[in-house]
């Protein structure tokens, strides 16, 4: 019989485990359904207070140039609301959803799931694609945010499984899940396919898997771990090989259809393209080793920016809670947050070595597992909601009057 320890150290047997996803569901979604509500709230505040009182902190010049010739949403309701998320990568998305992808700019690195979603709920909307890329991730991280609370009930407990949510929620930059980003998206498929590979049921995990290597570049990634976990459940026998193997393989074919798509429709150089994301900048292909050493280097010789800080202490963080959940989870969850890492850390270059690190972190919903565990004690959930919270907050309205945040 499989068991695994729960967060107050007591086996939980499979029996248990059913008990727990035959709970009815309304509770979850309350907690995730009022969380979602105050949060898109809190930061659409926020947002909408920085971009009427605060100055740019971008030159005109290159607000203009990352614009990318996009009319920027004004008006004394519309601009706070919705003109104050169109910024930094938000823009591409708009790019391919209004216009579609170009051989010769960066559209090719942004697979067309989110920017697809954007245009059709925009055209709902009577051709609002700004507002439409916001429902779309307000709804996935609501539901993204009851799978999870899901799945880490079924892992551990449900005690473990509400705080876990809430450090997710207000983690520093976890603003970018309600903004015009896919990250939300790629957080919902993601656990969905390890909702759905715990259970056993291969076939969705692979439609969930592919879900998400169409929503970002490296959604592919969660092949991997599924293998790991698909073997552990079924052990080296003749039970491996089934049709079960076919869900498998359906993850890598949203990703090998967007690069055949960019090739030989958009025109892209080569199928690789895509993953060239070092092409034409400053940064190059790395060992993770360096682009740490480097990361750390440039606080320590104070040549940093403070997004640089932010970067270096959520790689660390999340190398930690790795390596712990190593121990404290099943194998398949430690594998995804190390090839995660791994990729994150596999360029490097100046002026920031670690660029975007404290975003690109988000969807490592195992760590916020780890965390829920540590936030038994009174001072250490005391010690994670207080900061991040404060941070939320202030890092997006930096993000709305044009700061870089990650």
């Amino acid at each position: 019989m499989n068991t695994h320890a729960t967060s107050e150290g007591k086996p939980m047997i499979d029996s248990e485990k059913k008990a727990v996803a035959a709970r009815p569901t309304t509770g979850p979604m309350r907690l995730v359904l009022l969380m979602t509500l105050v949060l898109r709230l809190a930061i659409s505040i926020v947002a909408a207070i920085a971009y009427t009182l605060l100055p740019p902190l971008m030159p005109p010049d290159v607000i203009q140039r990352l614009s990318l010739g996009i009319e920027p949403i004004t008006g004394w309701l519309a601009g706070p609301l919705l003109g104050a998320w169109q910024r930094w990568d938000t823009l591409w998305y708009l790019l391919i959803a209004t216009r579609g992808y170009a051989p010769d700019d960066s559209t090719i690195y942004r697979p067309p799931l989110y920017p697809l979603l954007m245009r059709l709920t925009g055209d709902v909307l009577g051709g609002q694609a700004m507002l439409g890329g916001l429902v779309v991730s307000t709804m996935a991280y609501l539901l993204a945010l009851w799978l999870f609370y899901r799945l880490t009930a079924w892992e551990l407990d449900e005690a473990t499984a509400r705080r876990s949510v809430v450090y997710l929620a207000l983690f520093p930059t976890a603003f970018f899940f309600l903004a015009g980003y896919a990250e939300s998206l790629f957080l919902l498929f993601s656990v969905a396919s390890f909702y759905a590979a715990r259970r056993g049921r291969w076939g969705l995990a692979g439609v969930a898997g592919l879900l998400a290597s169409v929503a970002r570049l490296q959604g592919s990634i969660v092949l991997l771990p599924l293998i790991v976990e698909y073997v552990h459940q079924r052990g080296f026998s003749r039970r491996l090989l089934s049709r079960d193997l076919l869900g498998l393989a359906a993850v890598p074919l949203g990703m090998i259809a967007f690069m055949a798509y960019v090739y030989g429709v958009v025109g892209a150089d080569s199928p690789l393209t895509p993953f060239q994301l070092v092409r034409g900048t400053l940064y190059h292909l790395t060992w993770p080793g360096q682009a740490l050493w480097d990361g750390v280097w440039v606080i320590v010789t104070g040549q940093f920016f403070y997004a640089d800080v932010l970067d270096l202490a959520s790689i660390v963080l999340f190398m930690v809670l790795t390596v712990v959940a190593l121990r404290r989870l099943p194998l398949a969850y430690s594998v995804y947050m190390a090839v995660s890492l791994w990729i994150i850390l596999s360029r490097t270059g100046f002026p920031q070595p670690l660029i975007s690190a404290s975003r690109l972190v988000l969807p490592l919903f195992p760590g916020f597992m780890v965390l829920g565990l540590w936030g038994r004690n009174p001072w250490v959930h005391r010690l994670i909601v207080y900061p991040s919270l404060l941070l939320l907050l202030i890092l997006t309205g930096i993000f709305a009057a044009w700061g870089w945040v990650a």
